[in-house]
């Protein structure tokens, strides 16, 4: 990370299928300034993961509310069995 974020989530998206079905296929892991996104593609096919994530500093706004979270980055994947 090049500056201090929090609260991580990233979505896998196919489709035809339901994000929340798709949700259990991506995790993640941070340990200190390095995030690691871990995902299993159910089968062969074209996805899309989004990112999301909030910057430290912004986690609480005036009133106490957590900001929402910010769109960090979108990938294309194309995802095939090795032969």
């Amino acid at each position: 990370m090049s500056r201090q974020l929090t609260d991580f989530m990233a979505t896998l998206h196919k489709n035809g299928v339901e994000e929340k079905r798709l949700s259990k296929f991506v995790s993640h892991n941070v340990s200190d300034d390095i995030v690691t996104f871990s995902i299993s593609f159910p089968e062969e096919g074209q996805y899309g993961l989004d990112i999301y994530t909030r910057e430290m500093m912004s986690v609480l706004d005036s009133s106490g509310e957590k900001h929402l979270l910010t769109h960090c980055c979108k990938y294309l994947i194309n995802s095939s069995k090795r032969n």
